[in-house]
């Protein structure tokens, strides 16, 4: 595992606005389900910019990742990656913003675990 790459994007959450600017490019880890009912659709995976998104973005990288290429930059399994950016389907999570991410990313640098549960308490 990578923490310091994994930490490094738990600082960069922290610097993030909560809620979405004016143009609608912001954090949203919204289920493709949800947007595809929405009608809003905005990215190929469904979500706007999840964590995935955001640390392609981050390490200057163009083409859409999945969680298997945050699995190899983080040197983590894929399974952690996937929960990272696959929150449980029975929660909703289109209410996650960048604290949780930060939260959720410290936590599990320091434990080797995925809870989003948890980074949700996060106010």
């Amino acid at each position: 595992m990578n923490k310091e790459r994994i930490l490094e994007a738990a600082d960069k959450f922290a610097e993030l606005p909560d809620e979405n600017p004016e143009n609608g490019l912001g954090f949203d880890m919204r289920s493709y389900l949800d947007v595809f009912q929405q009608g809003d659709l905005k990215h190929g995976c469904g979500a706007v910019c999840c964590i995935t998104g955001w640390v392609q973005f981050w390490d200057g990288n163009r083409f859409d990742w999945t969680s298997r290429n945050l699995a190899e930059h983080w040197g983590i399994s894929h399974e952690d990656a996937w929960r990272i950016a696959h929150p449980n389907p029975e929660r909703c999570y289109k209410d996650a913003r960048p604290r949780h991410a930060e939260a959720l990313l410290r936590h599990f640098a320091e434990t080797g675990e995925v809870d989003w549960p948890l980074a949700m308490e996060t106010v």
